[in-house]
């Protein structure tokens, strides 16, 4: 599979790959306001042109979020969380696809959520807001909180977002992750250490031209 085809801007890679998380993890050990700072300016910089991640008009983003998407029951949805939500691509699909009454879309670039809103704009019960997910102000419990892609860029934090949103998920809530492969093997550990949460329903598509790993959490069926 061609990633040209797949339109896919950043095609495998693994010293690319291992030296970008090795980057993220050093930019972690000094502390959160540190991180902060740097992950901001990232970001800010990264969404500098739009759709940086290629979501739009590539057949392989497509088809990951197709296969997301799968894995969410198709129930109805009181209060939905996207914890860097991006420029809104997979929140879009998220809303037009799944009964949600309230969704609160969070990130860190304020390029990114200005685009998310806008995208997102017909749905009035969504919000979008420019923020660290460890100092934005959520409301206490979710039906469904949704972490794509997020977790290689924390470091030696992703257990504290773990502990962090874990208890914000209600009685009988859904935790999602996304993430590359095999990779996601050891990201998702953070979110099962506690022992609170387990593996509902897990999808790994290694035929893809970028391996990944869908994972559905929560407490019981």
């Amino acid at each position: 599979m061609d990633p040209i085809d797949q339109g896919i801007r950043y095609p495998p890679n693994r010293v690319r790959d291992a030296l970008h998380r090795v980057l993220f993890g050093l930019v972690a050990a000094p502390g959160p306001s540190f991180q902060d700072w740097v992950l901001r300016h990232f970001f800010e910089r990264l969404y500098r042109r739009p759709n940086p991640w290629s979501y739009e008009g590539s057949p392989y983003q497509y088809h990951k979020c197709g296969q997301a998407l799968a894995l969410i029951p198709q129930n109805a949805y009181g209060r939905v969380l996207e914890v860097g939500c991006g420029e809104g691509a997979f929140s879009e699909r998220l809303l037009a696809e799944r009964d949600v009454r309230e969704f609160i879309g969070v990130d860190i670039s304020t390029r990114a959520i200005v685009r998310a809103k806008s995208r997102c704009s017909r749905y009035e019960n969504a919000r979008f807001d420019a923020d660290n997910i460890f100092s934005a102000r959520l409301p206490a419990a979710f039906d469904l909180i949704v972490v794509c892609e997020v977790l290689y860029y924390l470091g030696g934090s992703a257990p504290d977002l773990a502990a962090l949103l874990t208890p914000k998920l209600s009685l009988r809530g859904r935790l999602l992750l996304v993430h590359l492969w095999p990779e996601a093997g050891r990201l998702h550990r953070a979110f099962l250490a506690s022992g609170d949460l387990s593996v509902l329903d897990e999808l790994v598509d290694q035929g893809s031209v970028r391996p990944f790993c869908v994972s559905l959490l929560g407490r019981g069926p």
